[in-house]
């Protein structure tokens, strides 16, 4: 069973992924998030509680409050130990 993140401000690109990784893994935990800050409070407090990091995170590039590269930037600093896990897949 694998589990996704994804960060995109597109709801009808949200329901799609979803859509596609259910058929591919219909097991797989989907946690979405259309805001950019949320998703990065919540890979931060993730990484701050121990928790494993979702296997994947898909990730807009193009996004109103902070694009995929400025959230990369965000999360870039936490311990690498356990953001190496996660696979990144720019949208």
């Amino acid at each position: 069973m694998s589990s996704f993140l994804l960060i995109d401000d597109d709801n009808i690109f949200n329901f799609i992924h979803s859509e596609v990784i259910k058929k591919v893994d219909p097991k797989a935990v989907i946690t979405v998030f259309n805001s950019s800050s949320e998703g990065v409070e919540f890979i931060a407090a993730t990484v701050n509680s121990g928790t494993p990091l979702p296997d994947y995170l898909f990730l807009d590039i193009r996004m109103p409050e902070m694009d995929g590269f400025e959230v990369l930037q965000q999360i870039k600093d936490l311990p690498r130990e356990q953001l190496k896990s996660m696979k990144v897949y720019l949208l």
